[in-house]
């Protein structure tokens, strides 16, 4: 969902060229990627007029991450810190309020062996939806996400090279083939809708690029197996978990056996919750059914001008990589502590 990119500004900056070249009639400012001091006033207009609630944070350009929410005053842990209401979100349920994108739904699923992928549908809900310019509900929201995204789907086969190991480079090669054979699936529902190549929102590079920013930032909801699209809440920084305290080695039994094993990882799951919680660094989100809101709390204690961040899992380098499009490969504070790579015997 982050932004947290380590990539070079020569490397976006070429992405974001390829992306327009191959936009057809799709208007750059519409396929995100609007920024500066108006169009963040205009966004945060836009989020409170519908209801979110940012408590004692804001959005700000930080050292990392591009954009990213600070504490305005001293946060206390397990504070909330946002709420976005439910009608903000784009999941299955903004999905069922578009007639017309159901009976596409519908119409597919009756004539095709297999049906889109929750994911899919997204997909295509978030591209007809930014294909509407002005006239969609989420205009604002779309404007400001990024025009380019560096997930391992978009790599070129020079690129893919790059990452040198064979294991890598066929993961990355397997992200761009399945996010290829998704638009195939997708292609019937998008020109039955009126997305097709010659207006740009049917290509496989608008695909991508909606495809990219399902898979980097969105929320989990219960009601929806490919998550939600959360407005503001996806500004959140990535800040992973603590590292774990035993390193298993598959097919070797440890020291102690199965049963101590399990007792480490145990113990480890109580202490992210106690007493390692301060050194996290990290908040967490989750869906209240209650008041029908996205919710995030500082899982921390925060003083005022401090990043507030996001733990969604413990990921290796290539994971974030293929479903985020950044890695951690700073100092030792800013490593990640579950990288790791495999090692053949034989």
């Amino acid at each position: 969902m982050m932004n947290h990119s380590r990539s070079s500004s020569s490397d976006c900056a070429h992405r974001e060229a390829r992306c327009e070249r191959g936009t057809g009639g799709m208007s750059p400012r519409t396929l995100g990627g609007a920024d500066g001091p108006d169009a963040d006033a205009d966004f945060w207009r836009w989020a409170s007029s519908r209801g979110v609630v940012a408590v004692r944070c804001e959005s700000r350009d930080v050292a990392e991450g591009w954009r990213g929410i600070v504490a305005t005053e001293d946060i206390e842990r397990d504070a909330v810190v946002l709420r976005v209401p439910d009608e903000l979100l784009m999941s299955a349920r903004s999905m069922n309020e578009d007639a017309q994108l159901c009976d596409a739904f519908r119409a597919y699923d009756s004539s095709a062996g297999a049906g889109l992928t929750p994911a899919d549908k997204l997909t295509v809900h978030l591209l007809r939806e930014a294909s509407k310019g002005r006239d969609s509900r989420w205009h604002t929201y779309i404007s400001r996400l990024p025009r380019a995204y560096n997930l391992l789907c978009v790599w070129t086969r020079r690129e893919r090279a790059m990452l040198q190991d064979p294991r890598a480079i066929a993961v990355a090669e397997r992200a761009r083939q399945a996010t290829r054979a998704s638009w195939r699936r997708a292609r019937g529902v998008l020109a039955s809708l009126g997305m097709t190549s010659t207006d740009g929102w049917g290509t496989i590079r608008a695909w991508r690029w909606a495809h990219c920013a399902v898979s980097s930032r969105t929320v989990h909801v219960p009601f929806d197996a490919a998550g939600a699209l959360c407005p503001v809440g996806d500004m959140f920084n990535y800040a992973p978990p603590p590292p774990p305290h035993a390193h298993v080695v598959v097919g070797t039994p440890l020291e102690g056996g199965v049963g101590e094993v399990k007792a480490n990882e145990e113990e480890e799951e109580k202490d992210y919750a106690d007493e390692d919680a301060d050194a996290i660094g990290s908040g967490d989100g989750s869906w209240d059914e209650d008041s029908g809101e996205y919710v995030f709390r500082a899982r921390r204690r925060y003083v005022a001008g401090e990043q507030i961040m996001l733990c969604y899992g413990r990921h290796t380098n290539l994971g974030l990589l293929e479903h985020y499009g950044f890695l951690l490969d700073g100092d030792e504070k800013a490593s990640n502590p579950h990288d790791s790579i495999e090692v053949s015997l034989f």
